[in-house]
């Protein structure tokens, strides 16, 4: 007697669910050391110190999202507070529909840090706008690789906002389909990394 239970014999297909098991951890642990790597490597530092650079450099500022509706007019508002008045700050979007209002609760979350989007309506990016700009300042990857394919000439005057500081997200996703906690987090993720380059400035 071997007082072995019958599901307790090993077989060969009892090995495929474990692979799937490991594979699927080890997706996610690659994915959380990329996440670090990226915002605390010595190429992260590199990155954050051209893109400081080259926003002291600008007297021109342009803030791009996908609909100007609820990132970039934020950055928007939020850089004209902390930077001097005479340096030039607007945002746009590349979505082809201007003169909305921002979103109530991107408006209500917004006063929150005591910034005011409520008079804010949207417009669309003009060839003229990229041009005059010194800098534009993106949210993800799509407005980067959108931006440069609208724009080639513009390619190395776009940065993405979250480099502006050290440490902290390097990208903020679209908010358009987020839930309130989602959308406060990024609000304020934005508002650090404009505060973390304000301070140097």
């Amino acid at each position: 007697v071997t007082f072995r239970e019958k599901n307790d014999t090993w077989v060969l297909d009892d090995l495929k669910p474990g692979f799937i098991e490991f594979g699927r951890l080890f997706k996610i642990k690659m994915a959380l050391v990329g996440r670090i790597f990226a915002t605390r490597s010595p190429w992260r530092l590199i990155r954050s110190y051209r893109t400081r650079r080259a926003l002291h450099k600008a007297k021109n500022i342009l803030v791009v999202c996908f609909g100007n509706i609820y990132r970039s007019p934020l950055a928007e508002r939020y850089l004209k507070k902390v930077l001097p008045q005479s340096v030039t700050i607007n945002s746009a979007g590349y979505l082809p529909r201007s003169g909305r209002r921002c979103h109530q609760r991107a408006i209500d979350i917004a006063a929150e840090l005591d910034i005011d989007l409520d008079d804010h309506l949207s417009q669309i990016i003009t060839p003229e706008m990229a041009d005059q700009a010194d800098i534009i300042l993106t949210f993800d990857k799509e407005n980067q690789q959108t931006l440069k394919n609208m724009f080639s000439s513009a390619g190395g005057k776009i940065f993405p906002l979250g480099l502006l500081s050290f440490t902290g997200p390097i990208y903020f996703d679209d908010p358009v389909e987020s839930n309130l906690y989602t959308l406060r987090n990024g609000y304020r993720g934005i508002k650090a990394a404009i505060d973390s380059f304000a301070k140097s400035y």
